[in-house]
């Protein structure tokens, strides 16, 4: 089919984004769609255990999500990108992803690297219980503090 944000399916139909998506397999009587975990749960969507590397078949659930994200490599990567697609492990969901930010390394634009590194040191540190909420999974504790080196490493102001 190809690869782009849009496909030329030739039967279904589409809807926009996650939410979307989410609305019209609910609605629609015995479809099929893809959807990020958040928006699953709040669409009280069913799913589907997928069977992972190790040959399980495995819940997508936080845990699930949290054993795929503690088998990857983050020392070796380059600016912590990694794909978790298939990660090893019995308890390990085979589709997992993550989020990633772009930011300047020099902080000559005002305040704002400082005000940012900020934010994103209050989201990992105090932001877990709103993340979990809100159906997002929080980084383990041990890649937390990688990436607050990372930050000190990398960027001006960086702490």
């Amino acid at each position: 089919m190809g690869v782009d944000t849009l496909l030329p399916w030739t039967i279904g139909t589409n809807a926009k984004g996650n939410e979307g998506v989410a609305l019209a397999v609910k609605q629609t009587e015995n479809a099929i769609g893809y959807v990020e975990y958040a928006q699953a749960v709040k669409a009280r969507l069913s799913y589907a255990l997928i069977q992972n590397s190790a040959g399980k078949f495995v819940k997508p659930e936080p845990v699930s999500f949290q054993a795929a994200a503690a088998t990857a490599d983050w020392a070796d990567t380059k600016d912590f990108y990694t794909m978790l697609t298939n990660s090893p492990g019995e308890a390990a969901y085979p589709i997992a992803a993550t989020v990633f930010v772009f930011m300047r390394k020099e902080a000559n634009w005002m305040r704002r690297p400082e005000a940012t590194l900020n934010f994103f040191q209050w989201a990992l540190e105090s932001g877990a219980k709103d993340a979990a909420a809100l159906g997002y999974v929080p980084l383990p504790t041990a890649l937390i503090h990688q990436v607050k080196d990372y930050w000190t490493e990398t960027f001006e102001g960086g702490t």
